[in-house]
Order: C-alpha cells, then structure tokens, then sequence
C-alpha cells in the first residue's frame, strides 16, 4: 500500500540540502515545487517508479483520479495543496506542496529568503500570498497517517487487552507511560488496526518494550506545570526519597537548588503524585520526581 510516510521522508531527507531551480528540476541536487511532489509521489509508491515529472497542471488533472477534492478545514498530515488557475498554473503562476500537519507545509520554494525544500507555515505560503487560489486535496490508497511520532508519550488505555504480537497487556503496563521508538504500518491488519506503535519504558517495577496498536494508546498531556532548566525550585514537604530511594535529608529538602535537567519517566502514583518526569538537581545526588518540587 502507498505510504504518506515515506512521501514526507523523501521531502525530510532532502530537507535543507537541496536548492529550487525550474531549468534543473529533475534532482538530485535541485528541484522546483512540483517536481519535488511528484518524486515524493513515487517514493510513496502513489505513482509507479519511471512516471513523467509534471507540473501543477498535470497535478490538477490528477483530481478525481489519484487527488479528492477536500476542503482547507479537513486537510492533515499527507494532504497536499496545489496553487494557481486550473490549467494556467504553470511555471511562477503556481505551487504546491505537502501537508506535515493541518497548518505546516513542506515544499520546495525560492520564496521569502528561502531556498530549497524547507517546511514553513502553511498560511501565506502556498501562493496564497501572491492572492492565487489554492485547492486542498487527498491521496487515494494512502495508508492512514500516524497519530503519534518517535519520542512522542503516551500510556495504555484501559479497555486495551493485547499488544500485537498477542502477549496480554497487564493492569500494571495499564499505569505506565511510555516512550514512542517507532511507528509502522502492518499490512495484514489482523488485529483490526493497521498503524503500530512501539512503545519502550526501561523504568522500574515493569518493563513495554512492545508494537502496540494505535488504538490502544492515548498521549499524555501533564497534569503538573513543567519546569524549564535552571528555574530555581524547592522540595514539597511531603517529598522523602529520590527516583533512585535515597531519603532526603531536611537539610536538603530546606533549601532551593537549580534544576539542571530533565527527562520523561514512567512510573505513576510515586512521590507525592503522579510523575512522568524526573529532574536533575544542583547539590543533590540522583533524580528527583517532578512532584516532589515546586517553583
């Protein structure tokens, strides 16, 4: 199946190493914006390798075929927008280029000081500046986008009964958060579900080291207001021990100290709360949770 994901990787991996050129738009070195999406195109296996590299009008005529038509409301990641007046959009009179998200691009461009494949906002952009009109479209025979990405954190849900490789998700996996390592797409969907995540978590008293399904996961957003490095903070009363289970001293607990790093963490219900980070503190030896401190 065709894949959103590796149409964007051709886009990443020429990413601010290529330059825009209409006279030598066939790569490797340089590309104009419609070039650029039709190469992606063929990395994503939406057109067959040895396709013609048109232009935004060529694109325009893929509408009903390869394109649906959508609107600029229901555009995510992998949508593509194309530029000008249907049948008079070549050359400067159009551009296109791929959605990462709902509201940035990433394109090949010569314009606003740039030069090269480079992702920006998608608003004054897309040619929309130059007052063109923009059509917004979808790929037929895409696989779903992802919901996560790599380092994203995310915990289990509680409904979830089995990762994919079938090995039962425990209630205490159920109270971890996890790191994303790794997204795919499982072609078999024999779990009814065909994005994949792996999801690793080293910390103690269990260990996700798993491909999990999408559907199973849910992202964790912080129920306590980060703190930026060096922010100087002091210790709740209620704080005892460090990450590591060394007691906290009341001399130590008495004074503020600097948070010098941070880093996501696991386990729940530790400390005096729920934490998924864990600080480095000037002065003290090993990991504090982040809520056994305060600003």
């Amino acid at each position: 199946m065709a894949s959103i994901e590796n149409m964007i990787k051709w886009f990443k991996d020429r990413e601010g190493k290529v330059t825009y050129s209409m006279n030598s738009r066939l790569g490797p070195n340089s590309y104009d914006c419609s070039s650029a999406v039709y190469f992606s195109l063929i990395a994503g296996g939406f057109l067959p390798s040895g396709t013609g590299i048109g232009n935004t009008d060529s694109l325009f005529a893929l509408e009903g075929k390869l394109l649906t038509s959508i609107t600029r409301s229901e555009v995510k990641r992998g949508d593509i927008f194309v530029a000008g007046y249907k049948g008079n959009s070549g050359g400067s009179d159009g551009h296109t280029g791929v959605f990462v998200d709902s509201t940035n691009i990433i394109h090949c461009t010569l314009g606003g000081g740039k030069n090269g494949i480079v992702t920006t906002p998608a608003t004054n952009w897309m040619g929309d500046y130059s007052g063109l009109p923009v059509y917004f479209y979808r790929l037929k025979g895409a696989n779903p986008p992802f919901k996560y990405k790599v380092d994203d954190v995310v915990y289990i849900k509680n409904n979830a009964t089995h990762y994919f490789n079938g090995d039962l998700i425990s209630d205490n996996d159920k109270k971890l958060a996890g790191k994303v390592t790794g997204v795919k797409y499982d072609d078999t969907g024999r779990n009814g579900e065909h994005n994949l995540v792996f999801v690793k978590q080293v910390q103690t008293p269990t260990i996700i080291n798993h491909w999990t399904l999408e559907r199973d996961l849910e992202k964790w957003s912080p129920t306590t207001t980060y703190i930026s490095n060096g922010e100087i903070v002091k210790f709740k009363a209620a704080a005892q021990r460090t990450v590591e289970g060394t007691l906290l001293t009341s001399d130590q607990k008495s004074k503020s100290v600097k948070k010098v790093d941070t880093i996501d963490i696991a386990p729940v219900n530790v400390g005096t709360g729920t934490s998924y980070r864990k600080y480095k503190l000037e002065g003290i030896a090993g990991w504090i949770y982040e809520t056994d401190v305060q600003k």
